[in-house]
C-alpha cells in the first residue's frame, strides 16, 4: 500500500551503531511535522525534582522498553506516517520517532496510566522514578506499580530497572538520603572542550552545560562572564582571560558540592555585592545546623554598575530572592547582609518624597516575608567570595 504521505528515510551508523553492530533507521519527518498541531503536555522540570523529592530515601527506576513504539497508531492514520527506502515503503503500526508531537503524546499517556501513583513518581517520557519515605511503603508503592503495568502491558528493560535503592540517578542528578549533585558525566563533558580558541557554538553548549549545574557551583557568575563577552555582536579577541575561565570551570566543575534537599527548617537567603557582581547562597538551618541549598551570582547590567552600593546590595537581594523564588514566596525567610543601610530603603521616613526607584523596590519586596539580619562580614564570607571579581581583595 502506498501513501501521498510518504517521507524520506535513511541509515545512522555512528559509533554507538558501529559498537551495536547494528545500523539505525531515521525517518526525516519535517514535511509531516509541518502540517501537525503542536500537542503540549508539559515535562518535568529537573530543577523542581528536590521539590517532589523532599523526604524521600527509598528510590526505584524504569525504563520503558521500545520507548515510543508501545503506543499504537488508529489504522486510519497510518498511511500518513509512510516512510521509503530504496525500492520499498512501509507504514507505522506504532508510534514512531520523529515526529514533533510523539515526546507530549507519550508523556500524556503514560502520565494518564500512572494518574493514581503521581504523588509518588515522576514520568520523563520513558524514564520513571519511584519514591517513597521508607521501605514500607515502597513496597506497596511497587505492588501499586505492578498492577498498572500489568493492567495496561508496559513494557520495561529488565537491564536498566533498579528497585529500592537509597542512591539512585535520575536526568542527570544523584539523590541520596536528602541531597543531590550533578552526575560525574556532566563534569567530563565538560572536558571534551579545547581550552582555547572555543567558537561560538561551542561557547554557547560550554555555557549550556554550566547552567544545567550552576546552582551547585559559587561564584559562577564571575568564571563564566569573560566567556560570555564572546557571544556579543563585536566580541573582544580569544585572549588569556577567556582561556584562563574555561580551565577554571572545568576544575571547579570535577567535584561539586551536594546540596541538601529543602526540608521544614528555617530558610535564609544570605547576599553580598561589590562593584560588578551580585552573590547569594540559599541556606536551610535545621536544629542549628545550616545546610547549603543552592548558590546564584550574577554581573550588575551596565547602568546598574554605577549604582550606589546601598542599591546594589538591594539588588543583590531582589536577584536572589527572584533566583529562590519557588522556596521562598509564601514563606517567612531571613535575609541576611553584611549592609545595615538595606532596611532603611524599606521604611523611609524621611520628610522628603521618597525617589521612583526607591518605590519601586518597596513595592517589588512587599511581595515577600521576610526579616533582613544584619552580620559582620567575616560571617558572610561564601556570598562575599561570591561576588568578588578576581582582581579584588
Amino acid at each position: 500500500m502506498t501513501s501521498n504521505w510518504v517521507c524520506p528515510a535513511f541509515y545512522v551508523e555512528k559509533r554507538s551503531e558501529r559498537l551495536r553492530g547494528k545500523k539505525r533507521l531515521v525517518v526525516d519527518y519535517k514535511p509531516l511535522n509541518h502540517f501537525l498541531k503542536d500537542d503540549k503536555f508539559p515535562l518535568p522540570k529537573t530543577s523542581t525534582l528536590p521539590i517532589l523529592l523532599k523526604e524521600s530515601k527509598i528510590f526505584s527506576k524504569f525504563d520503558l522498553k521500545f520507548g515510543f513504539w508501545q503506543l499504537g497508531v488508529d489504522p486510519s492514520e497510518r498511511h500518513k506516517t509512510a516512510f521509503c527506502i530504496p525500492n520499498a515503503q512501509y507504514q507505522w503500526t506504532v508510534l514512531p520517532f520523529g515526529l514533533k508531537v510523539a515526546p507530549s503524546l507519550f508523556q500524556k499517556a503514560i502520565t494518564k496510566i500512572l494518574e493514581p501513583l503521581l504523588d509518588n513518581a515522576i514520568i520523563y517520557i520513558d524514564d520513571i522514578l519511584l519514591f517513597s519515605k521508607d521501605m514500607e511503603s515502597h513496597k506497596k508503592l511497587l505492588s501499586q506499580f505492578l498492577e498498572r503495568e500489568n493492567l495496561y502491558g508496559i513494557m520495561f528493560s529488565e537491564k536498566k530497572i533498579q528497585l529500592a535503592q537509597q542512591e539512585i540517578y535520575f536526568l542527570g542528578m544523584k539523590f541520596s538520603q536528602g541531597t543531590y549533585q550533578p552526575q560525574p558525566h556532566i563534569a567530563e563533558e565538560l572536558l571534551n572542550f579545547p581550552e582555547e580558541n572555543l567558537s561560538v557554538k561551542q561557547i554557547q553548549q560550554f555555557l549550556g552545560i554550566i547552567n544545567y549545574i550552576r546552582d551547585f557551583i559559587p561564584k559562577i557568575a564571575r568564571y563564566t562572564s569573560p566567556l560570555s563577552k564572546m557571544l556579543k555582536k563585536y566580541p573582544p579577541p580569544w585572549g588569556s582571560e577567556q582561556t584562563k575561565a574555561v580551565q577554571e570551570i572545568k576544575k571547579i566543575a570535577q567535584n561539586p558540592p551536594a546540596l541538601k534537599i529543602l526540608g521544614d527548617g528555617k530558610r535564609i537567603l544570605q547576599t553580598d555585592a561589590s562593584d560588578h557582581y551580585w552573590g547569594a547562597v540559599f541556606i536551610e538551618e535545621v536544629q542549628g545546623r545550616k545546610f547549603y541549598c543552592g548558590h546564584a551570582s550574577g554581573q550588575f547590567k551596565e547602568a546598574e554598575k554605577h549604582y550606589h552600593t546601598t542599591y546594589k546590595e538591594a539588588l543583590a537581594v531582589k536577584n536572589g530572592i527572584k533566583k529562590f523564588d519557588f522556596h521562598l514566596r509564601g514563606y517567612h525567610f531571613e535575609v541576611q547582609m553584611d549592609n545595615s543601610s538595606f532596611p532603611k530603603i524599606l521604611d523611609f521616613k524621611s520628610k522628603l518624597p521618597p525617589e521612583p526607584q526607591i518605590l519601586r523596590l518597596k513595592d517589588w519586596f512587599s511581595r515577600y516575608d521576610f526579616t533582613v539580619k544584619h552580620i559582620k562580614g567575616k560571617h558572610n564570607l561564601i556570598p562575599d567570595f561570591l561576588s568578588r571579581p578576581q582582581n579584588q581583595s
